[in-house]
């Protein structure tokens, strides 16, 4: 006979469950790919550096994600995959996304948490939106770098050892 409280914890860990079957399938997916290498890492980091930059625009990214894919040469597959895990990754960074435009743009908080607290202005709409854009540029290059390079070393790692096995 099965309580109500422990169907519910079994019910949570088979969610989780699903969510690293998942994680682990699109890795899978990823390191599988029939291209060069460099070629998916390439696309991941596409990816990641789209989904950092474009997170303000509502949408809009997915849209710049094929022509910017032709254009750097890289692999769509992997720039989709990238783009969805950006998503995941870009949760982590919203906080150093603004600190990291508000040195870049030269406003301090304490102006800003001022400006709050009396009223809304359209100048401080357009300043935070450019602090957080700028801050959104330079941590979407540091991280599609870094991923570039734990893709490619990956992929290549992965290929190594399938080879040794066969």
């Amino acid at each position: 006979m099965i309580k109500i409280g422990e169907f519910n914890v079994i019910n949570k860990k088979n969610k989780k469950s699903k969510f690293f079957r998942k994680i682990r399938w699109n890795v899978l997916r990823l390191i599988r790919l029939k291209a060069n290498p460099s070629i998916i890492a390439r696309g991941y980091a596409l990816g990641i550096l789209i989904e950092f930059i474009t997170l303000p625009t509502l949408g809009l990214a997915f849209l710049l994600l094929y022509p910017l894919t032709i254009l750097f040469r890289a692999n769509f597959g992997a720039s989709l995959i990238g783009f969805i895990s950006g998503k995941f990754i870009m949760l982590f960074f919203l906080y150093w996304n603004y600190q990291i435009g508000n040195i870049l743009v030269g406003t301090k908080i304490s102006e800003e948490v001022e400006q709050i607290s009396h009223f809304i202005s359209i100048t401080m709409l357009r300043e935070q939106g450019l602090a957080f854009f700028l801050g959104s540029i330079v941590n979407g290059t540091i991280v599609a770098l870094v991923s570039y390079i734990i893709v490619y070393y990956g992929v290549v790692f992965y290929r190594k050892r399938k080879e040794m096995k066969s």
